[in-house]
């Protein structure tokens, strides 16, 4: 999965989900400035270099699967990316801010705000179907099997 416009703070905690459940995760990050506006990291013309590189590594444009955060602009040349890949069978997922709602322009993110993204980008990773054992379901299993007699 490549995600872009993952916020930085939350890069770790994402890439930690995505090795759980056996997936790679690589993005483009963003960062909230003082103002509360968001930007891409470092600048916003690197992000179609990454984007290209995330594609070259896949066996088909089938199997892409992009996630694009509502809250910092798309630079033009990754917009046309996008729509391309959109074209080919990609999957490029937008979802809408409504539900993802950056706080106001003049107060920085709190971790509520974090948190809803970060359930939101791990439902994409895998369905709530999907066939992923918890920690602590693995450990409960563990323990029954090492005491039978």
């Amino acid at each position: 999965m490549f995600i872009i416009g993952l916020l930085k703070q939350l890069r770790s905690r994402t890439e930690a989900e995505a090795q759980r459940r056996g997936r790679y995760v690589s993005a483009v990050l963003a960062d909230v400035g003082a103002k509360g506006t968001v930007r891409l990291l470092p600048i916003d013309s690197d992000a179609v270099h990454s984007f290209r590189y995330y594609l070259n590594s896949l066996a088909s444009y089938e199997d892409a699967h992009v996630l694009v955060l509502p809250y910092s602009p798309i630079p033009q040349d990754l917009e046309e990316e996008l729509q391309a890949l959109a074209s080919l069978q990609g999957l490029v997922v937008r979802p809408q801010a409504d539900g993802l709602q950056l706080p106001r322009p003049t107060k920085r993110p709190e971790t509520t705000f974090f948190n809803a993204i970060f359930a939101f980008i791990a439902g994409q990773l895998a369905p709530e179907n999907a066939d992923v054992e918890s920690p602590s379901e693995y450990f409960r299993q563990t323990a029954v099997t090492s005491f039978v007699i």
